[in-house]
């Protein structure tokens, strides 16, 4: 018993493939903007490493939870 690829329709794929790249761009975007503001306001790279990194991990699952 052959299965037949072709009649898969992977439309579907790609828009998904599209909306997940924008996101990922999307984030990495707002924690350049944060990073940008926190470190002009003169706030410690710790804490601004720490706050970006709890942003894009909250990101990322949602992002999991949105897309799985």
């Amino acid at each position: 018993m052959q299965i037949d690829f072709s009649e898969i329709d992977t439309s579907a794929y790609n828009e998904m493939a599209i909306a997940m790249f924008i996101f990922v761009l999307g984030i990495a975007a707002a924690a350049w903007l944060i990073s940008a503001v926190l470190s002009q306001l003169k706030v410690p790279a710790v804490v601004v490493n720490t706050i970006i990194t709890l942003i894009v991990l909250g990101c990322l699952y949602y992002g999991a939870r949105y897309f799985l």
